[in-house]
């Protein structure tokens, strides 16, 4: 496709600690656009992160990576996650969107687990019962 001069384009999914890559992937593209010939402009199709440690921020940070993204941007989370709240205490974090959704940029659709997960561990469980409710 790229030899055709059509551009590929890609889809980010992850969950927990993939979320962090995916996040620090996103950050690093979003840099890049604007820049002459950059290729990133239209790169990322859909985003889909799931308990994801990523801190919150603020809309100054994540408004470049949602307008990187051309179809939609899901972050799933669960408010009583455990694991992540207990990590971002022993971390001295602000808020995670993996624990608290990230409701400072418009355009990203937050979705909560609860009726799917109750603990961090589920996610890998639930992983196709996740994916169904988050598609449709």
């Amino acid at each position: 496709l790229a030899e055709a001069g059509i551009p590929r384009t890609v889809s980010f999914f992850g969950f927990s600690a993939a979320g962090v890559l995916v996040h620090a992937c996103l950050t690093e593209l979003a840099k890049h656009v604007g820049m002459a010939d950059s290729p990133t402009a239209n790169l990322v199709c859909d985003v889909v992160l799931i308990g994801a440690p990523v801190p919150t921020a603020s809309a100054a940070e994540w408004g470049p990576i949602r307008r990187l993204v051309k179809g939609r941007f899901i972050n799933g989370f669960l408010r009583t996650d455990q694991e992540l709240l207990s990590y971002q205490v022993r971390r001295g974090m602000q808020s995670y969107i993996g624990c608290n959704g990230l409701y400072t940029t418009p355009g990203i659709e937050n979705v909560m687990l609860e009726h799917l997960v109750t603990s961090h561990v589920q996610y890998v469980h639930q992983l196709p019962a996740i994916l169904e409710h988050i598609m449709h």
